[in-house]
């Protein structure tokens, strides 16, 4: 009798989500499908038959979309979240106009003292760009022949430019060289209109010097008014000769009314910053009593203070006998005191 052949098992194809159609998955279905059979009957005898059909038909729809793989199971652990891509690297923002002649002019001061030439480069290029105190820092190379040749009408014109641009002791520079002919031929009236616009912004050198021009009539009408308006100006910021030419007019009284307190005054406080001709002045007055009581041995103190700085008027006073005897006998009181 021929024995039959084995035959192996066919396993049946998998259809579905291999996870879910295995043994686990069909006993879970079977428990499902069992609940319902006994949900039925509980509706049968309750009448709730209809409401039942609904749910159950819902259930089963769900159990085989399931198995299907159709409806996934929302999972409760939250899927990662995909690392974000790193933003590229900024290129740094390009440097603006004044952030570059700043580092012009930097470098110009960086080189000044070891390398005169290579400063005058920098202090070039950022001059020609426009920065002001590069411009100052040029004319005075050029002025003093540090690392370039000496050229006074570059001078000028770099302390021109920088003028045009507001900067005050520029536009007084540029006056003086006007005044005294420098760089170019002497134009009092020009020299007049930049010492006008640096004290307008408050020199106190360009006030001065525009009080001497109005008071002389030079490249300006002689105006006594407006001179005096200029020395207070300046004398009020401590200048030594303004302080000098108020003591000079309040002593005078041609342009107010004379006051020998008020030059007395003002010649004190510019003695006190080594002003010689304020000096030599007060010695007059402490000589010859104006304003003060005479005080021989104060007025040679000042003579010879005004007489060590080379004041003409002061060396010819030291020279008179009764200067003479003062200084004598200051000396012999010193000489006791040691």
């Amino acid at each position: 009798m021929r024995q039959k052949q084995a035959r192996p098992v066919r396993r049946p194809e998998n259809t579905g989500n291999p996870e879910r159609t295995g043994s686990p998955f069909l006993k879970l279905s079977f428990c499902i499908l069992a609940l319902c059979a006994a949900g039925l009957i509980q509706a049968g005898k309750t009448g709730a038959l209809d409401a039942f059909m609904s749910s159950f038909k819902a259930r089963v729809a769900f159990v085989m979309a399931y198995m299907s793989g159709e409806n996934e199971p929302v999972s409760s652990v939250p899927k990662p979240r995909p690392k974000p891509k790193p933003e590229p690297e900024s290129e740094p923002a390009p440097k603006t106009d004044q952030e570059t002649l700043a580092e012009l002019f930097a470098l110009g001061k960086e080189c000044y003292a070891h390398d005169k030439k290579r400063a005058a480069a920098w202090f070039s290029k950022a001059a020609k760009r426009g920065h002001v105190e590069a411009q100052c820092r040029l004319a005075d190379m050029y002025a003093r022949a540090e690392g370039v040749e000496e050229d006074m009408a570059l001078t000028l014109e770099w302390f021109r430019r920088a003028g045009e641009q507001g900067n005050a002791t520029a536009q007084y520079k540029v006056g003086l060289m006007c005044m005294e002919g420098v760089g170019q031929p002497q134009d009092m009236a020009q020299a007049a209109q930049w010492f006008h616009m640096a004290a307008l912004q408050g020199h106190a050198r360009a006030q001065c010097d525009l009080g001497v021009m109005y008071a002389e009539g030079m490249g300006v009408p002689r105006d006594a008014a407006q001179a005096l308006d200029w020395f207070r100006k300046a004398a009020a910021q401590g200048n030594a000769e303004a302080q000098y030419n108020l003591g000079v007019m309040y002593a005078g009284g041609e342009v107010v009314p004379q006051d020998m307190t008020q030059a007395l005054d003002w010649f004190r406080k510019a003695a006190g910053q080594g002003n010689a001709a304020a000096q030599n002045y007060l010695g007059i007055m402490y000589c010859n009593g104006y304003g003060i009581a005479k005080d021989r041995h104060e007025a040679a103190r000042w003579f010879q203070k005004a007489a060590r700085q080379g004041q003409r008027n002061a060396l010819a006073a030291v020279r008179q006998e009764e200067i003479v005897r003062a200084m004598e006998e200051d000396a012999g009181l010193d000489g006791q005191a040691r």
